[in-house]
This record gives structure tokens, sequence and C-alpha cells, in this order.
């Protein structure tokens, strides 16, 4: 699943804490209990979640429960936020699909659109 956001789409909570909340319903009990949600942020090449900039100013993460994904942008650099702009990237796979595909990096977001046969 795929979020093209703008930075209006997030809301300030301060401390330069930029959130976005989306609903998912594919993010069921058994997915937090056994499965898995990946996170990956298009930076002109995709990195995996979390991420944060050399300077570690910047970092961008995300947390997610059943049927919810918080998208968070921070911003310890003191210059004007871009928020969470951009493309955000999940996929949400069950403890049987981890099982079965043991042998892929997950932090290597090609391997696992081979993998899991997902299109951009």
């Amino acid at each position: 699943m795929t979020f093209v956001l703008a930075n209006t789409d997030f809301t300030d909570w301060g401390g330069g804490i930029w959130l976005c909340d989306k609903s998912v319903s594919a993010i069921t009990s058994d997915i937090v209990a056994s499965g898995a949600v990946l996170g990956y942020y298009q930076t002109g090449m995709m990195v995996t979640l979390p991420w944060m900039s050399d300077n570690q100013l910047l970092r961008k993460y995300f947390h997610h429960n059943v049927g919810t994904i918080r998208m968070v942008t921070a911003d310890y650099s003191g210059s004007p936020v871009l928020a969470g702009a951009g493309t955000w990237k999940f996929v949400i796979i069950t403890g049987q699909a981890i099982a079965k595909n043991a042998n892929i990096d997950y932090s290597d977001y090609e391997q696992v659109k081979r993998a899991f046969n997902l299109q951009d």
C-alpha cells in the first residue's frame, strides 16, 4: 500500500514532530500478533523505515496497530520543517508468508517487491 502525502496531511505535534494517521483495514490482529508491517520511504531511492539522516537531525518512522498506521517525521535541526511529504510504502505480510520467505532481506524493498510480486 502506498500513500503519497503532502505536508498538509501531517499534524504538528510540537517539538519538530509531525504525524499522519491512516486507516488500514489490512492490519488485523493476526498481522499485529504474528505478521509484519514493513515501511519504506522514497527519498530519491527507497529507504527502509525507520530512517535517519546522516546528521541524525531528520527522522522518519511509523507505528502501527490494528487498523491504523501512524507516519512520523521528526526534524530536530531547527530549520523550517518539510514534514513528511513524499511517498510512504507499506507491505503487510502474514506470519505464514514470512516463514515461506525466510531468506529475504526485508530491508531491501526490491527483494520484498520481487518476492511478493508487488506492483509500484
